[in-house]
C-alpha cells in the first residue's frame, strides 16, 4: 500500500497544479484553497473563474457521495472497492485530457467548456480522496497535505523529546513520520511535474497522472 499511497499523492499534486494554472486558480483537490480564491476574487473585483470556485465545493461533495455509495454497493456484494473507484478516477482523468486537447485553451474559466473540465477534475480528485478514506482510513490522505504536514511536524517534535515515549512507541512514530514525509514529498514532486508539464507539454500533462492511475490499476493486488 505504501507505493500506491505515494503514487496517489503524486497524482493529486500534478492534477491540482494543472487545474490551478489552466482554470484561473481553481484547486481541483484542495477545497480550502477554493474558498480563499473565491473570497479574494469577489472582494478584489476580478471575477475571472468565479463560477468554477462556486461549483468546486458542491461538486467535490457530489464526487465523495457517489464514491461512497458505490463503495457501499460493492461491499454489500463482497467486492473490493479499489479497482472500480480507481477505474472511475481514470475515466474522469481521460475525459478531462480529451476536453483539454480538443477544446482548450481556457482563457475564460467560466465558459461552459472550462466548467466541464473543472467538474471532471474535481470529481476525479474527490473520488480519490473518498477512496483513500473509505479503504484505508488510518493512512495519510493523498489529496490534502495540510493535515499531513501538521502530523509530520507533531511527530518530529515528539521524536525530539526522546523521553516522551518508550522504544516501541518511538519506532511507530518514526515509521509514521517517514510515511508522512513520503506523502508530502510525492505531492510536491507532482506539483513540480504539473507546473513544468503545463509549460512544456500543455494539456498533455494530464496524461501523466492518468498513466499513474492506470499503472495502479494493473499492479494493485490488495483486497
Amino acid at each position: 500500500m505504501r507505493r500506491q499511497a505515494i503514487a496517489l499523492a503524486f497524482v493529486a499534486g500534478s492534477v491540482d497544479t494543472f487545474s490551478f494554472l489552466t482554470l484561473s486558480g481553481l484547486f481541483a483537490a484542495h477545497v480550502t484553497g477554493n474558498f480563499v480564491i473565491l473570497a479574494a476574487t469577489l472582494v478584489l473585483g476580478h471575477p475571472a473563474g468565479v463560477w468554477s470556485k462556486v461549483l468546486a465545493v458542491p461538486m467535490f461533495a457530489v464526487g465523495v457521495c457517489c464514491a461512497s455509495l458505490l463503495a457501499d454497493a460493492l461491499r454489500q456484494r463482497r467486492h473490493t472497492i479499489w479497482r472500480p473507484l480507481f477505474s472511475a478516477e481514470l475515466i474522469l482523468l481521460i475525459a478531462a485530457l480529451i476536453i483539454s486537447l480538443t477544446l482548450g485553451p481556457f482563457p475564460d474559466a467560466d465558459r461552459p467548456t472550462a466548467l466541464l473540465l473543472a467538474v471532471l477534475l474535481i470529481l476525479a480528485m474527490s473520488t480519490q480522496s473518498a477512496t483513500g478514506l473509505l479503504a484505508t482510513p488510518n493512512e495519510p490522505p493523498s489529496v490534502v497535505m495540510t493535515t499531513n504536514v501538521t502530523r509530520l511536524f507533531v511527530n518530529v517534535s515528539a521524536l525530539l523529546v526522546r523521553n516522551s515515549a518508550d522504544k516501541t512507541e518511538q519506532q511507530k512514530t518514526r515509521a509514521a513520520t517517514l510515511r508522512l514525509a513520503e506523502q508530502c514529498t510525492a505531492f510536491l514532486i507532482g506539483c513540480a511535474v504539473g507546473a513544468s508539464g503545463h509549460l512544456f507539454l500543455g494539456p498533455w500533462v494530464l496524461a501523466i497522472p492518468a498513466a499513474a492511475i492506470a499503472v495502479l490499476l494493473v499492479s494493485f493486488n490488495a483486497p
